[in-house]
Parts: structure tokens; C-alpha cells; sequence
């Protein structure tokens, strides 16, 4: 999780490499669309496991 500078918490995951040239990003953002980094905390778990899905769907693919 990290801040923006305008007050918003994100999530980031970074992308393994083998992911990389498929994707076409290094890193995946996804904001948590509050301020509070209680609440922020508290959407992390569903959003990480979706995004972490999401990359292993991806990975499961051949190439």
C-alpha cells in the first residue's frame, strides 16, 4: 500500500517477469478510493487477492 500525494490510498503489485511482456506493465496500481488508512487497510485484503488472482489467471495461460 502507499499514499499518493494527494492523500489517496493505493494498491501495488508488482508483476513477475514472466508476466511483464503480457501485461505490459511492471507494477499494478488500484486505488482504494479513501483517504483513511484504516479503511484503506481494511479494502486491501479483497483487492490484493483479486489483483493476485487476477496475475495467476495470467500465469496459467500458455504462452
Amino acid at each position: 500500500m502507499f499514499q499518493s500525494r494527494h492523500g489517496v490510498w493505493y494498491a501495488r503489485l508488482v508483476v513477475p517477469l514472466n508476466l511483464r511482456a503480457s501485461l505490459g506493465c511492471r507494477e499494478l496500481r488500484k486505488p482504494f478510493n479513501t483517504k483513511c488508512r484504516i479503511e484503506a487497510t481494511k479494502r486491501s485484503w479483497c483487492l490484493l487477492l483479486a489483483l493476485n488472482d487476477a496475475l495467476s489467471a495470467d500465469s496459467d495461460k500458455p504462452s
